[in-house]
């Protein structure tokens, strides 16, 4: 990606960071991440009740000053009526998370 990215050479190319367990090293984010880090325009964030470094990620997402979006998806099904309940208990988990 940091190929095809140099290569682009466009502020309007970027890339989305998709929180894939492949792209840890020893259990870190860190190395891969700073890779794309100056050319992340996104953030596809999953579960974050799994055992992803989420907190490593909000972590160097703050120290960018990253102020753009973190898209979420959610494997686990809910019934529409409980979605605004699931999403305030989730933007809650986010913030915690990312504090």
């Amino acid at each position: 990606i940091r190929t095809i990215l140099d290569h682009a050479n466009h502020p309007r190319v970027g890339a989305c960071w998709n929180c894939n367990r492949e792209d840890l090293l020893d259990g870190s984010i860190r190395p891969y991440f700073e890779l794309l880090q100056k050319d992340l325009k996104s953030c596809h964030i999953n579960d974050l009740w799994s055992d992803y470094p989420y907190a490593e990620l909000f972590t160097l997402l703050n120290a960018m000053n990253y102020d753009r979006y973190t898209l979420c998806e959610v494997g686990t099904p809910f019934h529409p009526e409980e979605g605004l309940a699931f999403m305030k208990c989730y933007g809650a988990l986010w913030g915690e998370i990312r504090e």
